[in-house]
C-alpha cells in the first residue's frame, strides 16, 4: 500500500481549486496496479468539497486557515513530521511557491506572472511586484529541490527551464474540463450574423495582462465604423486587481449599459448559461500556464478568437482564430473576420469541440497517480543504490 499525500494548502485559485476537485472526483484505485491511499491536506473549505471515499484521507491545521506566513511555517515544519506520522510515501505540492522540506516529492508548476517579463513590469515597484519577485524565486527553488516536477504546457516548461536550469523529472499533464461543459449537446449553427444582434463573450477576472479594455475598444470601433450591434459580456471584470480601471472605463464608453454586460465571477453552472445564450467565445489574457477559461470555451462548441501569446496556440491549436491581445487593431480585425465569415465560423465552432476531447480530468488523474508512482520507484531504486 502506498501512501500518496496531495499539499493543497495553497490551493486558492480557481484553477488549483478545479484541478484538486477534478482529480480526486475521477480517481479509481481498480485503474491502476498498485494500490494506494490518498492523503490532503488542505483548509476547511476545500476539503468539504472534495469527495468522500474510503482511499482518501482529508485533514487541516489551525495554521492553514491563516495567513500566508503562518501557512508556510506549516508547510516547513509541521508539514513533513505529520507526513512521517501518516506513513505517507510521496508528497504532491499543488504549487511552486511552496516551501519542499520533504523527499520524495513532486511539485507542480501554475503560475507564470513570476516568469513573464512584459508582464512582470505591468506590476513594476508596487505590492504585487514584490510578491511576485519573492514568488519567482521561491518557485525556482522548490522546482529544483523536488524530486519530480509537473507542468502544465510545453510553454510553461519551456519557458521556466530558462530560469531554473535544466530540470530532471519532468512530467507535461495538461487540466480536465468540467464535465459540466462537455455534457453541452445542443447543434449550433451561426448563419448570417453580420445581420443579427452579436454576443461576445469574454470570462475573466480583471487584472493588467487581461487586456478587457483593449477588448471594449475594439468592439466599440466596430459597432461604430462597421454598424454591428455587438453586445459583449464580460463575465469575471468586477473582480481583480484592475476592476476599478476597467469598470471606469465602462461608464465612459457605456454609461447607459448599452453593449457591455459585467458581473463578478460566476459558478460553472451559471457561466454554462451565459455560453449557451452567446454567439463567439474571446479569450484576451497575455499570460497563462494553464488557460481553463479557454477550455471551457472549447468545450462549449462556440467558435474561438483567442490571444496568440503564452501556451493558448499550444491548447488550441487550428481551432480557433488568433490576436495580439495588446493591439486594439488587431482584436478588431479578428472580430470582424470571425463575423462576417460564417463558413470560417462554423468550421471553428466544430473544432473548437473536438479538440477540447483531449482535455479530460479522467486522464489528468490518471497520468498525476502513474508519475507519482513511478518518481517513487525511482527515488527508492537510487537511495537503496547508495
Amino acid at each position: 500500500m502506498i501512501n500518496i499525500a496531495i499539499d493543497a494548502s495553497r490551493a486558492k485559485s480557481g484553477g488549483a481549486i478545479s484541478y484538486i476537485l477534478g482529480i480526486l472526483d475521477e480517481i479509481n484505485p481498480s485503474d491502476f496496479s498498485f494500490d494506494f491511499t490518498i492523503h490532503v491536506w488542505s483548509y476547511k473549505l476545500l476539503l468539504d468539497r472534495i469527495p468522500n471515499k474510503k482511499y482518501i484521507a482529508k485533514y487541516s491545521n489551525k495554521l492553514i486557515e491563516k495567513n500566508i506566513l503562518s501557512q508556510l511555517y506549516w508547510q516547513y515544519f509541521i508539514f513533513p513530521k505529520e507526513l512521517k506520522l501518516n506513513n505517507c510515501h510521496i508528497v504532491l505540492y499543488t504549487d511552486a511557491s511552496s516551501l519542499v522540506n520533504f523527499s520524495p516529492s513532486v511539485t507542480m508548476s501554475r503560475d507564470m506572472l513570476s516568469f513573464e517579463d512584459g508582464i512582470m513590469n505591468k506590476f513594476f515597484l508596487s505590492k504585487s511586484w514584490i510578491r511576485l519577485l519573492i514568488i519567482k524565486y521561491v518557485q525556482i527553488v522548490s522546482l529544483k529541490k523536488s524530486t519530480g516536477k509537473i507542468f502544465l504546457t510545453n510553454y510553461a516548461y519551456n519557458k521556466i527551464k530558462k530560469f531554473t536550469g535544466p530540470l530532471n523529472s519532468c512530467k507535461i499533464i495538461p487540466h480536465g474540463i468540467s464535465k459540466i461543459f462537455k455534457n453541452i449537446n445542443y447543434d449550433f449553427k451561426i448563419n448570417d450574423l453580420k445581420s443579427k444582434k452579436i454576443k461576445v463573450i469574454y470570462v475573466s477576472n480583471s487584472s493588467y495582462y487581461k487586456n478587457q479594455i483593449h477588448v471594449i475598444k475594439a468592439v466599440k470601433k466596430l459597432r461604430k465604423k462597421n454598424r454591428l450591434n455587438i453586445i459583449l459580456s464580460l463575465i469575471g471584470a468586477k473582480e481583480g486587481i484592475s476592476s476599478d480601471n476597467v469598470l471606469d472605463y465602462i461608464n465612459k464608453v457605456d454609461p447607459n449599459s448599452k453593449f457591455i454586460f459585467t458581473s463578478s465571477l460566476l459558478s460553472h453552472k451559471k457561466i454554462l448559461n451565459h455560453f449557451l445564450k452567446n454567439n463567439i467565445f474571446l479569450f484576451a489574457s497575455s499570460c497563462e500556464n494553464m488557460p481553463n477559461t479557454l477550455l471551457e470555451g472549447m468545450a462549449s462548441g462556440l467558435p474561438i478568437l483567442s490571444s496568440n501569446k503564452g501556451p493558448m496556440p499550444e491548447v488550441l491549436g487550428n481551432s480557433g482564430l488568433y490576436f495580439d491581445p495588446e493591439n486594439v487593431n488587431s482584436i478588431e480585425d479578428a472580430l470582424k473576420k470571425i463575423i462576417f465569415d460564417d463558413t470560417l465560423r462554423n468550421d471553428l465552432l466544430i473544432k473548437s469541440k473536438k479538440s477540447s476531447s483531449i482535455y479530460s480530468w479522467k486522464r489528468c488523474s490518471s497520468e498525476t497517480i502513474n508519475f507519482l508512482y513511478q518518481v517513487l520507484i525511482n527515488y527508492n531504486s537510487k537511495t537503496i543504490e547508495k
